[in-house]
């Protein structure tokens, strides 16, 4: 646009050159004609005689057209910067929708951002909520209390279990961006510890040798996996998925 405008500029200027030059050698010839009239005019009177109506007519013609070729430039000019002016408003105005586009889509996708973060962390909220309902209800599988059929509880341990390992990978794609938060990092150490409660608890209630092999297994991983992580003092998507994975193989081992 700008590279246009200048051009628009120079044939403006190079038309106004042009048209002054004819103005210029319009002049130039109506003087002329001027001087020989007013020359013949004085001769004439010399000898008594008078210019002819043609030559004054032509004289007062070649003046009207040479005030006209101005006026014309004038209106020319006037013309020409009016079109400059229009053309420097709508590139303007162009641009300042541009900018105006270019903001809107900024705000819009700060607000689809902001939309998108807001439902992740209400997603986050839910899903702690029921995982921390789902392990106290781990915790109380155990309780002869609660439950007297062995045959019952675990099946109640097979399903929670199973719902505990659904949520937690639930919570690993709502953390992904925030895995490093050590908010993140405490809420794995208190599944993992309810976890490692829960099996050690319910251990008791199974006699298979390689059940009580994989549990003994677990908590020795699980400890180390605390460790680490409390030393680190944040987590990954990995530990995440290693813990499901690792209550997974208990479901099935406890079956």
């Amino acid at each position: 646009m700008k590279n246009e405008y200048s051009i628009t500029r120079i044939v403006f200027l190079v038309l106004f050159i042009a048209l002054v030059s004819l103005c210029c050698i319009q002049f130039g010839v109506i003087g002329k004609d001027t001087i020989r009239i007013v020359v013949k005019k004085v001769a004439d009177s010399e000898i008594n005689t008078y210019s002819s109506f043609e030559d004054y007519l032509s004289m007062f013609n070649q003046w009207i057209g040479f005030w006209l070729s101005i006026l014309t430039l004038i209106l020319m000019l006037a013309g020409i910067w009016q079109y400059l002016q229009i053309r420097r408003y709508d590139s303007e105005f162009k641009e300042i929708k541009q900018e105006i586009e270019k903001k809107q889509k900024q705000l819009d996708d700060k607000l689809r951002d902001i939309e998108e973060k807001y439902k992740k962390s209400m997603d986050r909220i839910k899903i702690e909520t029921n995982l921390s309902i789902m392990l106290r209800a781990l915790g109380s599988i155990n309780d002869p209390l609660m439950l007297l059929d062995i045959s019952e509880r675990k099946q109640l341990l097979y399903h929670y279990l199973t719902e505990c390992r659904t949520l937690i990978n639930q919570y690993s794609n709502c953390i992904i961006e925030k895995a490093d938060e050590p908010e993140v990092a405490m809420n794995f150490q208190y599944v993992l510890l309810n976890v490692r409660l829960c099996l050690c608890r319910m251990s008791s209630l199974y006699a298979d040798p390689m059940t009580g092999l994989f549990i003994s297994n677990f908590m020795s991983e699980a400890k180390n996996k605390d460790n680490e992580i409390r030393e680190a003092n944040h987590v990954t998507q990995e530990d995440f998925k290693w813990l499901a994975k690792k209550i997974g193989e208990a479901r099935s081992k406890m079956m």
